[in-house]
């Protein structure tokens, strides 16, 4: 795995794309009056770096404002052997197409191992846009809920989307998908749900293939026993089920995760109002939690003390819940 001073500005090159200016949050207290006011600032343009910066990326605002946090465990997170990283990136529209944050993706990923895609959420099936390198979709019928939609006519999911099949059977067909890139194949699925399933087949191309199943406190997961692209699970509901997203993984590499939630128009008061979401956060066992919002929040009549009150909530929810993760907060444009 790389050095923090290696990841570093890999991920600041890419966040860059959307972004002109970061800035991080880990105080330990509401009253950060102080550190607003006088924030303690870390220049990163003196660490070396291979990858191309475009030339339209500022790079005098290429820096992260600290108010003292600790970088330390991540850093040891990167050089320990035998590791994989889990990079979780919260945000609106532009984390949802995932432009850019692929781009972080694939790249990380070329360099440092790649362990597979990571969070991927049933967006299309809920009625909006999805990214391009994956596909869920069913021959089954599904009620579903948006995060800025409501009233939720099912238990909402921390990913923003939440699908609930209509009948006690049902089936979901999970693919990666490429077109000039190398395949992206998975042996271990895991899908994340309120409520309890069972799964009864699962299948590649209309065949049975062989897989070890786990049911665990939300989540049922199966490891293949060959890598694949695409795969068919058949489920039967227990009472209720809503499932909100799915995990793909690759358990022959180790590497970095970075992992994606994103809903168009979100803002964090948004976001604060689903029940449980640093908790699910943890689901993913983050080593790093980026959040990109606020660009929604400049549409509205918030006032200043609105604002931070709503990113308070979500950070410390979060930081409650995933102890040991950095969290850095991204400013919008």
């Amino acid at each position: 795995m790389p050095s923090i001073n290696k990841l570093y500005p890999i991920l600041l090159t890419f966040i860059m794309l959307s972004v002109p200016r970061l800035a991080m949050s880990q105080y330990e207290n509401n009253d950060d009056k102080n550190i607003r006011e006088n924030p303690e600032i870390t220049q990163i343009d003196s660490i070396d770096c291979d990858i191309e910066i475009p030339a339209y990326i500022n790079r005098n605002k290429n820096y992260i404002i600290t108010n003292g946090a600790d970088w330390s465990r991540f850093s040891r997170r990167t050089v320990a052997p035998d590791t994989t990283v889990s990079i979780v990136h919260i945000g609106d529209s532009h984390i949802q197409a995932d432009f850019a944050t692929g781009h972080a993706r694939d790249m990380l990923q070329q360099l440092y191992g790649n362990p597979g895609r990571g969070l991927i959420t049933p967006l299309k099936m809920a009625g909006t846009n999805e990214p391009r390198d994956y596909a869920i979709t069913s021959q089954s019928r599904w009620l579903s809920s948006k995060l800025l939609k409501k009233p939720w006519s099912s238990p909402m999911g921390f990913t923003g989307v939440s699908i609930t099949p209509k009948s006690k059977k049902c089936d979901l067909t999970i693919a990666t998908l490429t077109k000039n890139e190398p395949e992206k194949p998975f042996n271990n699925v895991k899908i994340l749900h309120s409520g309890k399933l069972e799964i009864s087949r699962a299948s590649v191309a209309g065949q049975p293939i062989e897989c070890d199943i786990e049911y665990g406190d939300g989540s049922a997961t199966i490891n293949i026993s060959r890598e694949v692209t695409e795969i068919t699970v058949e489920m039967t509901k227990e009472n209720y089920l809503s499932i909100f997203g799915i995990v793909l993984a690759n358990t022959k590499s180790e590497g970095v995760y970075y992992h994606t939630i994103g809903n168009n128009g979100a803002t964090y008061s948004t976001y604060n109002a689903v029940e449980g979401m640093g908790a699910d956060v943890a689901r993913l066992d983050p080593d790093l939690v980026i959040i990109s919002l606020g660009a929604n929040e400049a549409f509205g009549k918030l006032s200043i003390n609105n604002i931070t009150d709503n990113i308070d909530l979500l950070v410390n929810d979060i930081r409650l819940h995933n102890k040991d993760a950095t969290i850095l907060l991204v400013t919008p444009m």
